[in-house]
């Protein structure tokens, strides 16, 4: 019987979405999964959650993923996923090749761990898959830690598997509570100050 682990290594043979962490990277955003245009583009944060970090952190009008892939070495921004595979199975409806329901429990515990609910969903399914994720992600942060960067997990998800990681270094600043660029978080008056604060952080890196 095929695992939980083989199924996710068979999904990101097609649909893993790679780092970009240039090698002057200054600043790092971590967020927590791809959808359809970060799949489309091969990059994170490439679909309006882009457009929104591309508008406060450069002033432009074009989505950060593609514009940082584009001359990686120029804005000194690095871009990583918690999941470096789409979490919701709605991503996957424009590639025939990939039938969800033949995964069984894969996709539903998937989407469970990104909305953080259990139910209807087999523990130790949820326990191997999270582990997975986890040990992906912190052997992805041990291999920054000689680097001098700032850290920015963004939206709650992302600063739980940050935390759970549990990988430091005294060349990181961490940036906390930035809250997820999508649904327009970061235009919101709430968050002013901590986007002023996100990109004073950005100027000065």
């Amino acid at each position: 019987m095929i695992t939980l682990t083989e199924m996710f290594e068979k999904v990101a043979r097609d649909f893993r979405v790679p780092d970009l962490i240039p090698q002057n990277a200054r600043m790092v955003f971590l967020l927590e999964s791809p959808h359809t245009q970060e799949l489309l583009h091969g990059v994170p944060v490439a679909g309006l959650s882009g457009g929104s970090m591309a508008k406060h952190l450069l002033g432009v009008s074009d989505k950060l993923g593609p514009v940082v892939k584009s001359d990686p070495e120029r804005y000194g921004i690095g871009l990583m996923n918690v999941c470096s595979i789409p979490m919701q199975t709605a991503a996957y409806e424009k590639y025939p090749q990939l039938r969800p329901e033949a995964y069984g429990g894969f996709f539903p515990t998937l989407e469970g761990l990104r909305a953080g609910r259990k139910k209807g969903v087999e523990l130790s399914d949820w326990d191997e898959l999270q582990t997975l994720i986890l040990d992906n992600l912190r052997s992805r942060l041990q291999a920054l830690t000689n680097r001098r960067l700032t850290l920015v997990p963004c939206g709650a998800f992302a600063q739980k598997y940050f935390k759970l990681a549990g990988v430091t270094s005294p060349n990181w600043r961490l940036l906390a509570d930035v809250p997820h660029p999508s649904f327009n978080n970061w235009d919101k008056e709430r968050y002013r100050a901590k986007i002023e604060e996100v990109k004073k952080a950005f100027t000065l890196s």
